[in-house]
């Protein structure tokens, strides 16, 4: 009798298997490899099926596995690679099997390599601060605007928002959306003379 399973059986007898797996295939030749890669698929369904302890099942399962794997057609770039793993497998060919997976695995990584590299050479320039982002948007109406006028300024355009970036107190401007540093009112002229150079150099 084909025992019922629960989701959370299912997962960690799938979980035991992986572990099995990943210990068995460290090192191997393209050869054995396929053939653990394909025993893998073949054990992973019986378990699936409540079939795993019942040897007079396996024939059965096993076949309806292979023939599923050789007939699975994708056009799904993502599946692609799966695809044809599954069918080199199904048809006997473990090592071309296990030597496609290796080759392509090893082409993600080193392009992933690749890509970090490039982030690293050319970083994302930093967000800009909140404060610099509401002054910008002053300085569009009032390009010539004060430093004491830009504090009320800043003052009213918080009021009118719901859901305000920043805070303006009498003695510093607080960003409550980031982890961004607290500005003292004192440095708001700076904040306000890059802004203008920005623009100035812009425009």
């Amino acid at each position: 009798m084909i025992p019922d399973r629960s989701p959370e059986e299912f997962w960690l007898m799938q979980q035991m298997l992986e572990i099995e797996f990943s210990e068995r295939t460290h090192a191997i030749a393209d050869k054995e490899l396929g053939e653990e890669i394909l025993e893998f698929i073949l054990i992973r369904e019986r378990i699936r099926q409540g079939v795993e302890s019942i040897s007079e099942y396996w024939a059965d399962v096993d076949k309806q596995t292979l023939l599923r794997m050789q007939s699975w057609d994708t056009v799904q770039y993502k599946l692609l690679l799966s695809d044809r793993v599954f069918k080199l497998l199904a048809e006997g060919r473990n090592s071309d099997a296990a030597f496609l997976l290796k080759d392509a695995t090893q082409t993600k990584v080193e392009s992933y390599s690749l890509h970090q590299k490039e982030i690293a050479k050319n970083p994302r320039p930093k967000a800009l601060h909140p404060l610099t982002i509401e002054i910008e948007k002053i300085l569009d109406t009032q390009p010539n605007i004060s430093t004491n006028a830009l504090y009320y300024e800043l003052k009213r355009e918080v009021s009118n928002v719901e859901f305000p970036t920043l805070k303006i107190t009498d003695t510093e401007i607080i960003c409550t959306t980031e982890k961004r540093h607290n500005v003292p009112k004192k440095n708001l002229r700076q904040f306000l003379s890059r802004a203008k150079k920005k623009i100035h150099s812009n425009g």
